[in-house]
This record gives C-alpha cells, sequence and structure tokens, in this order.
C-alpha cells in the first residue's frame, strides 16, 4: 500500500489499534509494578514479625528461666523452636517464590509479546503521521496516541527490567 494513497478511515483504524494494543501493555505493566511493591511489603512484613516473634521468644525465656538451673534444658528446646520457625518461614518463602516466578514468566511472555505489537504499530503509524490530515486536530491526536505508545514501552522496560538481565 502506497503511503500517499491512505486515506482517513485507515489512519483512524491504526489509531484504533494503536490504542487499544498501548492500553493492553500498559494494564500488563500496571500488574506488574503493584504486584512487585505488594510483594515487598509482604517480605518485610515477614521479615518484621519473624525477627519480633524471636525477640520475644528469647527475650521471655531469658526472663522467666535466667535464674533456674534448668536453663540448658530449656535453651536446647527454645534453639528447637527457632529452627522450627525458621524453617517453616523457609518453606514459606519458597514456595511463594516459586509460585511468583511461574506467574512473571506467563505476564514476561504476554508483555513481550505486546510489546513487539505496539513497537512494530509505532513504526507504522509514525510513516504515516506525517501523511496524515491536514486538519490539526487530526494530527494532534495521532502524536498523543505516539506518546501514549511510547509511554507505555518505557513503563514495559522498567515493569520488566529485571527479565532483559539474562
Amino acid at each position: 500500500m502506497d503511503i500517499e494513497s491512505i486515506d482517513r478511515e485507515d489512519l483512524k483504524k491504526i489509531l484504533s489499534l494503536l490504542q487499544e494494543y498501548t492500553q493492553k501493555l500498559k494494564q500488563i505493566c500496571d500488574k506488574r509494578m503493584e504486584t512487585r511493591y505488594k510483594y515487598i511489603q509482604l517480605y518485610l512484613s515477614i521479615i518484621i514479625a519473624t525477627i519480633l516473634f524471636t525477640g520475644a521468644y528469647f527475650g521471655s525465656f531469658l526472663y522467666y528461666y535466667s535464674d533456674k538451673q534448668t536453663i540448658d534444658e530449656t535453651l536446647t528446646s527454645s534453639i528447637y523452636v527457632f529452627f522450627f520457625v525458621m524453617t517453616m518461614l523457609l518453606i514459606f518463602i519458597v514456595i511463594h517464590l516459586t509460585v511468583i516466578i511461574r506467574a512473571r514468566q506467563k505476564d514476561s511472555f504476554n508483555a513481550d509479546h505486546l510489546a513487539v505489537i505496539v513497537k512494530r504499530m509505532i513504526k507504522t503509524a509514525s510513516q504515516y503521521s506525517e501523511h496524515a490530515s491536514k486538519k490539526l486536530s487530526f494530527k494532534f491526536e495521532f502524536d498523543l496516541r505516539l506518546a501514549e505508545a511510547e509511554a507505555a514501552l518505557m513503563l514495559y522496560e522498567k515493569a520488566f527490567r529485571d527479565l532483559f538481565k539474562k
């Protein structure tokens, strides 16, 4: 198709598709960023709770048994409880990370696919934008949609940048 022979309906269709795929890519990236922050908060909460639990446990142990002669037996059982809690925490984290990694791989594949489509659409739309309607409002909309698509690609690179370090 010759660029000069493109009509206004074709340009509207390009804009519509560009907007649709840009929104899909942005939604996946927003979901990824939101999930990332939730997991950071979750892990910090777990770490803080574990530290507080351990401190309270050993603090109460020292308070109640500091003057008794059975401190060696109680200390040994306390260490077993401590290691049990730490093992449960470690198992939880490993299982949770396994689920997260699988979900990330799926989201990453979808985002990669959409990013390729959006990049190609930006390239195509940029070529046609020069030959778009002479009407200022249409040119403005065209430029706006291109800027939105480029911003979505920047968000994609930010949201999935840890996967680029292969």
